[in-house]
């Protein structure tokens, strides 16, 4: 296994671990100074990832640049919806986005593992 692929397997498997982490919090309304860091690193980075990982960019660096720009992205597309329909429950999408997020982030977990077997 090279480099580039040790590194995106340990970053999928991070970001899933934060993206549960997230999800624990969110479903028992625990909050403070750790839980805003932590949501507001899920929210920058893992959305993306998820959707940088299928664009398929050959740079890590290029891979992460679409991680946040698609994060920033996707959140703000969520919280805009939630404005336009008056439906503002901000719990209940980061919810919904870190359970998206997971089932994303398994299934990159499963190819890149399914690769590495093949290989």
């Amino acid at each position: 296994m090279n480099a580039t692929r040790l590194v995106r397997r340990a970053s999928a498997m991070v970001l899933l671990a934060l993206t549960l982490v997230v999800l624990v919090l969110v479903l028992f309304g625990a909050g403070g100074t750790v839980g805003l860091v932590l949501v507001v690193a899920f929210a920058l980075t893992a959305p993306g990832w998820v959707v940088a990982r299928f664009m398929d960019p050959e740079s890590p660096a290029m891979e992460w640049t679409i991680a946040v720009a698609a994060s920033v992205s996707i959140v703000l597309l969520l919280a805009m919806v939630q404005l336009v329909t008056g439906l503002w429950y901000p719990s209940v999408a980061v919810g919904a986005l870190a359970l998206a997020t997971a089932a994303g982030l398994a299934v990159h977990l499963v190819r890149m593992t399914r690769e590495q077997v093949a290989a």
